[in-house]
């Protein structure tokens, strides 16, 4: 008996999958359907975790799988799970979600009017915000040469203003890890002026900060 053979006896449920991965690349649908319902909830806890948002989450989801319909036929197995394939895809999504002009309307920049705050407090928070808004379009152009870890981190933490615990728990990471990611991250922008407009000072932060 060989080792593939011995392999596949001792892992039975990874080789119906793989049988259902390959009825579904040769165009049975059913079997896709199939693959849909075994990896639907793997993928939506995964977008879940990163988005904190079950709207967005769900539509992310969907497009996992609209995408991976009209991708199928391209997979390979190449040592690599189904699921963590699936995963990739949905990270792109995220992020292509993160970079385009739909997400940047929707994230709340006016939401101070809801505050009884004063007409020159409204005054000093528009022009922060339009100047963290020019910080932020510097930004997106330096994230070119970033690894999609590193761009992911400095997103949350710097779109975001989430703090390290909370970048590390949607990265799936340590408080502790994220900060190296985002000191890795930094290291790897070209633009001085970048590094010195997102650089923190440690005196004071606090611990999940």
């Amino acid at each position: 008996m060989t080792t593939a053979q011995t392999s596949l006896q001792q892992n039975p449920e990874a080789d119906s999958v793989s049988a259902t991965v390959d009825r579904a690349r040769s165009g049975d649908r059913e079997a896709f359907a199939d693959l849909y319902v075994r990896y639907r909830p793997q993928i939506h806890t995964y977008l879940l975790r990163r988005t904190r948002d079950p709207e967005l989450s769900e539509d992310l989801t969907a497009d996992v799988f609209v995408r991976a319909l009209t991708r199928i036929g391209t997979f390979t197995w190449r040592g690599r799970d189904f699921g963590a394939w699936l995963a990739t895809i949905a990270r792109n999504l995220l992020l292509d979600h993160y970079k385009s002009a739909r997400y940047r309307r929707e994230v709340p920049t006016g939401d101070m009017y809801d505050r009884d705050v004063a007409v020159g407090d409204i005054g000093e928070q528009v022009s922060e915000s339009l100047a963290r808004t020019d910080v932020l379009a510097e930004l997106r152009k330096a994230l070119a040469g970033l690894t999609s870890d590193q761009w992911e981190c400095l997103w949350l933490r710097y779109w975001y203003d989430l703090p390290f615990s909370e970048v590390g728990q949607r990265l799936g990471r340590s408080m502790g890890a994220a900060k190296m990611l985002k000191e890795r991250a930094l290291q790897n922008l070209s633009a001085p002026d970048i590094k010195a407009a997102l650089s923190e000072p440690n005196a004071g932060q606090a611990a999940g900060a």
